[in-house]
């Protein structure tokens, strides 16, 4: 009676579906036309659900995406479109992302900011949104290719990802001062699965990309039953003695 839902369409007639099953972007459009009727406005809807997208520590917003053909205006606007529930268009910006984004080699990251249009109804609102949009270092999993996108931010995340953040995260920036005959790969990952805790190879596989000019970037990776990929690390600053 409210219009909240509208039901799903079969032939001329619509139906309610009481015992199916929802979609993230179908229940994001429900909650959209609740909010809408109490007289919540459109920009104060984006803003209050940016403001749980973003990273706190870097104000962008995390998302991951396969080769570099999935990345597209459009993907991009329906993506975000299913996590806003209203329709999102892709504007300024996104050029120089997908140019940064070209190289089809792993872990190639681009950045924002990207202006968006969100539009609701009547209600129209333009702002521009800090992007950090990476290629994982093992995109060729099926949930990539096929998806276009392994994770977005940390909505729908696994417990066990989750988990991995918390434990490493302060190790993020940490300058490490190590013997010159433990400045390897081995060593970092005995180190870091020992003051982490995340000591199960087959659960969190670790990488790293090589130690160079004093600084590295070490990577837990977690792989879940669907071959999605997810990945929490640290950036770090070695420091080598004698």
């Amino acid at each position: 009676a409210e219009g909240l839902i509208s039901g799903v369409k079969v032939g001329d007639k619509n139906y309610l579906q009481p015992r199916g099953n929802a979609s993230r972007a179908q229940v994001a459009t429900i909650l959209m036309r609740f909010l809408e009727a109490q007289n919540v406005s459109l920009a104060d809807i984006v803003e209050d659900k940016l403001s749980d997208l973003l990273c706190a520590a870097h104000g962008n917003i995390d998302l991951m995406f396969g080769t570099s053909s999935t990345l597209t205006e459009e993907t991009l606007g329906d993506l975000l479109s299913g996590i806003f529930g209203c329709d999102v268009t892709v504007g300024e910006g996104f050029d120089l992302a997908k140019s940064r984004y070209g190289n089809e080699g792993n872990g190639n990251t681009a950045g924002g900011p990207i202006e968006l249009t969100f539009s609701g109804g009547a209600e129209r609102y333009v702002t521009n949104v800090d992007f950090a949009i990476s290629k994982h270092l093992y995109a060729q999993y099926s949930g990539a290719m096929e998806n276009g996108y392994l994770s977005f931010c940390w909505d729908d995340v696994p417990d066990e990802v989750k988990a991995a953040k918390a434990a490493i995260e302060e190790y993020d920036q940490t300058v490490m001062t190590l013997s010159a005959e433990n400045t390897n790969v081995g060593y970092l990952e005995n180190y870091f699965r020992q003051v982490t805790g995340l000591n199960d190879p087959e659960l969190y596989t670790f990488h790293t990309n090589g130690i160079s000019d004093g600084s590295v970037v070490v990577c837990f990776l977690y792989v879940n039953g669907e071959g999605r990929a997810y990945s929490v690390g640290a950036s770090l600053t070695i420091e080598t003695e004698g």
